[in-house]
């Protein structure tokens, strides 16, 4: 018996979302319950899901693009001024990717997306105080 899966949006049970993956469809907290064929849980910590950009957390403080993308993703940190750190995962939570930038470095990072396979990934930005997490498209 394989593995089951139960998403949670908010903190509330998403009636349907029993499947490996779960593609958010709207802002909120996210979290899966994964259930073993022994009966034994464990349930994922919450990622904050932003769908319609990161301006609102970040006050315009950096923009990603292309999404969706082929090959290379851009974050532009043009009006950055504090240590900022990026981090790229797969839907499973897996890192594939990250790096910090200072302030008095290239206000640019890129990220090379050329062999990644097509899929939805999730790009995590920690700036200030602040955690803001984008969906990321591979095309």
């Amino acid at each position: 018996m394989a593995a089951t899966y139960q998403w949670y949006f908010n903190a509330a049970l998403i009636n349907g979302a029993t499947g490996e993956v779960y593609i958010a469809i709207m802002n909120g907290d996210y979290s899966v319950v994964v259930t073993n064929s022994y009966g034994c849980s464990s349930t994922s910590s919450m990622i904050q899901i932003v769908l319609n950009g990161i301006t609102a957390l970040t006050d315009g403080a950096y923009v990603i693009y292309p999404n969706p993308v082929n090959d290379y993703l851009e974050i532009d940190f043009s009006t950055l001024t504090k240590t900022s750190k990026a981090e790229l995962t797969d839907v499973l939570g897996k890192v594939l990717w990250n790096e910090s930038i200072a302030t008095n470095a290239s206000k640019k990072m890129i990220i090379d997306m050329s062999k990644m396979s097509k899929n939805v990934y999730f790009l995590t930005i920690y700036y200030d105080d602040k955690r803001a997490v984008s969906k990321i498209i591979k095309e």
